[in-house]
């Protein structure tokens, strides 16, 4: 949206002249503490070219802005031999079954929340977008112009899913206690 108002300048003698400026109001949204999880399947030379490219970047990383910076490592390493232990950051195996063995990714903050809540669970649903031919819905976020004027995106075709993985939630203690105030009085 493109709104032409005043914008205020100064004139000789410090009063205020006003002159054209044209604003633009754009709507921004930002995730705070979210982890995301990707899972990439392609030949070897390619995988290790990336894995590469991330180690050594040309440019300093960020996710999305410059002032974003990744604060935690960008390759999560297997941890058993029978899955790739001992190659640094690949996995064997096919995307959907490698995202169901890697550790779940929430911030130390989120398992201590969770475990003062007392809310034990031993495993945690997690949602997957995954790119499919035959998938039965659309994403269109593949950019074809990043002209701001003529910024166009094409439709991808998706399917949705569920990985269940392992949480690090450890709750000591039952139930949480329910909060009744009448039972003071011995109602």
């Amino acid at each position: 949206m493109e709104v032409r108002g005043k914008k205020a300048g100064k004139a000789a003698k410090g009063a205020q002249k006003p002159t054209a400026k044209f604003t633009h109001v754009t709507e921004r949204y930002y995730l705070q503490d979210a982890a995301f999880v990707v899972a990439l399947h392609g030949s070897a030379v390619l995988l290790w070219s990336l894995l590469e490219a991330l180690a050594r970047p040309a440019f300093p990383l960020s996710l999305g802005r410059r002032a974003c910076v990744p604060t935690q490592p960008l390759v999560v390493r297997p941890t058993d031999g029978e899955h790739g232990a001992g190659q640094p950051g690949l996995w064997k195996g096919d995307p959907l079954s490698v995202l169901k063995l890697v550790p779940w990714q929430a911030s130390a903050e989120r398992v201590r929340s969770l475990e003062r809540q007392r809310v034990a669970s031993e495993m945690i649903d997690l949602p997957v977008t995954i790119d499919d031919p035959a998938g039965d819905d659309r994403a269109a976020d593949l950019p074809l112009s990043f002209d701001p004027p003529r910024r166009s995106f094409m439709e991808r075709p998706i399917r949705r899913t569920w990985v269940s993985v392992q949480t690090l939630v450890r709750c000591s203690g039952g139930p949480p206690a329910v909060h009744d105030p009448f039972s003071l009085l011995g109602w």
